[in-house]
């Protein structure tokens, strides 16, 4: 988690004010392709990640079949 908080951070730190973080993750569930599921985080973990470094988030997007993705404001 630290590793994925200081990469968050210096993303937040080389964007202005105002610049946008776009995050795209595999859905939390079993599908037929993707990352094993002990690796996947879940959508309230990047939030809580991405917020702990100071972005806002901005929108939320359902990218089906197995994607979702979030929109971060710094």
């Amino acid at each position: 988690v630290k590793l994925i908080e200081k990469l968050l951070k210096q993303a937040y730190e080389l964007l202005r004010l105002g610049g946008k973080l776009g995050v795209i993750h595999w859905i939390y569930a079993d599908t037929p392709r993707g990352p094993s599921m002990d690796i996947r985080p879940q959508p309230t973990q990047i939030k809580r990640w991405c917020k702990n470094v100071n972005f806002l988030i901005n929108k939320e997007v359902d990218l089906p079949p197995y994607h979702y993705g979030q929109v971060y404001v710094k």
